[in-house]
């Protein structure tokens, strides 16, 4: 098994070399796959250097006898061939060894279904793949391959077409059609249906963020409606005998009688901001409302921040910011925008979690003037600028690529940051230019401009204490005169 018929004699280069095939699985007890390299001018050292990295022999930069020397010793090594192959694993997952396989239930599953099969596996997988050598066939060699290559392109198209001529029928012919005009669409519809396809996953989330949010109020409007319900009868029932009512029932959790007082409906809650607090339903359980969805849980149940990275997929950064189920509290995925709300220090959630994902929370929500917005994209915030919205502003990730790929390929992560980053300074620059404008249309005296910002005025003044005062910086003048 291995070695080469050929011998090296007098220090001279061997006619050929054995060695092992790359790519090829090996089984115990049986030859190795095996494959000759002719030692010819054929075998330059470009055609060398592809094995002895493949072989991990090193010697790169050594002539061209020395490499055919080194892979010569090398294919007279047979124990050195059983290192390109993977080794059988000691034990597998779920294998019953030592005390455990001594068990009366183990050896009943031996006895009923045999031993194990893994167990038995000889068959050992290459760790290294296939190499590609250099082309070197001439220009008369391509031609000819090419025009061959052609010929049977040609017969092929002909049978097939003369196949589906004689074969086709009225559905058969509507499929074609249907086929052929699907292929012949232009690249603006193919667009289209990307972006129909964005609409309806944006609606799909959407329903299902409703009904969440439905299903979460009505279970919050219970408990409220419980409470206030015990708060009243304990308050009741240590009042005077004259002064206490008697309290009707209710027909279902949170639906009250019809001929129940309006003083004893629960009344409207107030709007609560988006944060953490603490909920009366139950001992240590916090509430955190997340775009009018409530969602208690535990705090001590917190898990760290999920350890994931957006470099390598931006695409999926702009996916699970609206809405992901990488984070999972009471029931409820988090979406990575409201990951802040979570974990800042200040809501005392988990101490000490956002201070190491912090930096990379703020590359994914870039502080940004509203220049920087991408051409076209319509916010509701006009001081945020985020890495998905950059991402979202392009009817594909085709074209999201197309405006951040050079010469060199895809821009790597950190430079499409520094990209955003250089549209915000350039947006900088110009808030001067426009704040000129307006200074000079005012005489230099912005305080003759209207106070008021009504519909079609421009204000460059606002209230403080009481007193008006008149806008100075560039950007705010300049926001206000655009």
């Amino acid at each position: 098994m291995g070695g080469n018929e050929s011998q090296e004699t007098n220090g001279s280069l061997p006619k050929s070399i054995e060695i092992p095939t790359i790519g090829e699985p090996w089984v115990e007890g049986t030859p190795f796959h095996m494959e000759v390299l002719q030692v010819n001018r054929q075998l330059t050292i470009e055609c060398i250097k592809p094995y002895l990295k493949v072989f991990n022999l090193g010697g790169l930069t050594l002539k061209r006898e020395a490499m055919i020397h080194q892979l010569y010793q090398f294919s007279q090594d047979c124990n050195a061939w059983k290192t390109l192959y993977v080794a059988r694993p000691s034990r597998y997952r779920d294998q019953a060894t030592g005390s455990r396989a001594n068990r009366p239930s183990a050896k009943r599953a031996r006895d009923q279904f045999g031993d194990d099969e893994r167990l038995e596996q000889t068959t050992h997988a290459s760790k290294r793949a296939t190499i590609s050598l250099p082309d070197h066939r001439t220009d008369q060699d391509r031609d000819e391959a090419e025009d061959w290559m052609n010929l049977v392109l040609n017969e092929r198209e002909a049978n097939t077409a003369s196949t589906s001529n004689n074969q086709a029928t009225g559905p058969a012919i509507m499929h074609s059609s249907s086929e052929q005009q699907l292929t012949h669409e232009s690249e603006e519809s193919h667009i289209q249906i990307r972006r129909l396809e964005r609409q309806m996953y944006n609606l799909k989330e959407a329903v299902t963020s409703g009904m969440a949010d439905i299903i979460s109020a009505v279970g919050h409007m219970e408990s409220k409606l419980l409470t206030s319900r015990s708060t009243d009868n304990s308050s009741n029932n240590n009042a005077p005998p004259n002064r206490q009512n008697t309290l009707t029932t209710t027909s279902h959790i949170g639906m009250p009688k019809a001929d129940e007082s309006r003083a004893d409906a629960p009344t409207a809650s107030p709007t609560i901001p988006a944060e953490a607090v603490d909920s009366p339903e139950s001992d240590g359980m916090k509430t955190v409302f997340l775009d009018e969805l409530a969602v208690m849980f535990d705090p001590a149940k917190v898990p760290s921040i999920p350890a994931v990275s957006f470099a390598d997929d931006i695409a999926g950064l702009a996916r699970n910011w609206h809405s992901s189920n990488l984070l999972v509290l009471g029931g409820h995925g988090i979406p990575i925008k409201h990951w802040d709300k979570i974990y800042k220090a200040q809501f005392n959630i988990r101490k000490n979690a956002w201070k190491s994902f912090r930096s990379t929370y703020s590359d994914w929500h870039v502080h940004a003037p509203l220049r920087c917005l991408p051409t076209g994209m319509v916010t509701d915030n006009l001081h945020l600028q985020f890495m998905v919205n950059e991402f979202l502003s392009y009817p594909t990730e085709a074209d999201f690529w197309r405006a951040y790929t050079n010469e060199a390929g895809r821009l790597p992560y950190q430079k499409i940051l520094n990209k955003i980053e250089q549209k915000c300074v350039t947006s900088k620059a110009d808030f001067s230019v426009d704040a000129d404008a307006a200074r000079e249309f005012f005489d230099h005296d912005l305080s003759k401009a209207p106070r008021s910002s009504r519909q079609g005025e421009v204000s460059f003044s606002y209230r403080k204490l009481g007193k008006w005062c008149v806008k100075k910086s560039n950007e705010e003048i300049a926001k206000a005169w655009r």
